[in-house]
């Protein structure tokens, strides 16, 4: 049996030994994944199934897991009132504009298009600066694009992982992820609207000492 990580997702795709050199969909995500040819590599042991291995001494540090804040299914609400008010503002000002009804008003439109799109992009850029990684020796929290503040926890000095969610949060997948150490009352890392806050708690319990 082969075995490899999707090149998208990251999850463990496992595949019959004749597939070596061949493409093979990734069940998870659907992404189409060669499988590197010559010797069929070992199936993964029970903890493999579920992620790589904690590591071992001078094991050199990987990245097991990377998420963002996601704009959709934290705020579904406010990303359609925007993504409705956008594109209702500016094809209003085209049409006042074009029309010579009320060239005033067609701008004010047009206007309002602009601090929408700014709106969004502030909120954008708020979220592309906002990251949690996971790796085989520790969790990061990095908040900020420009300036940046770095907030870091062992696996082996996790005291406790918390999650966060509302009952719409539930239902869309989403939530806020806190972790505490042994060395601090409070959270340490808190990252909120992030997408599988579960999968992440149980990637992080993958490598403590529990």
């Amino acid at each position: 049996m082969l075995t490899k990580k999707c090149d998208n997702c990251d999850r463990l795709i496992q595949a019959p030994d004749d597939a070596a050199g061949k493409k093979v969909k990734c069940p998870h995500c659907g992404d189409i994944n060669l499988f590197p040819g010559g010797e069929p590599a070992r199936a993964a042991d029970p903890v493999e199934k579920v992620g790589t291995k904690p590591a071992k001494g001078g094991e050199p540090e990987r990245s097991v897991l990377k998420v963002r804040p996601t704009m959709f299914r934290a705020r579904p609400v406010t990303f359609l009132g925007l993504g409705t008010g956008l594109l209702a503002s500016a094809a209003g000002g085209v049409y006042l504009l074009t029309s010579t009804k009320s060239e005033a008003l067609g701008w004010a439109c047009l206007g309002l298009a602009g601090v929408l799109v700014g709106v969004f992009g502030v909120w954008r850029i708020k979220n592309l600066g906002n990251s949690l990684e996971v790796t085989n020796k520790r969790t990061i929290e990095r908040v900020g694009l420009f300036s940046r503040f770095t907030s870091e926890i062992m696996h082996d000095d996790v005291r406790n992982v918390q999650i966060t969610q509302s009952f719409i949060q539930r239902v869309m997948g989403v939530g806020q992820i806190g972790i505490s150490s042994a060395a601090q009352d409070g959270l340490e890392i808190s990252v909120k609207d992030v997408r599988n806050p579960d999968r992440i708690r149980e990637t992080i319990d993958r490598y403590r000492s529990m």
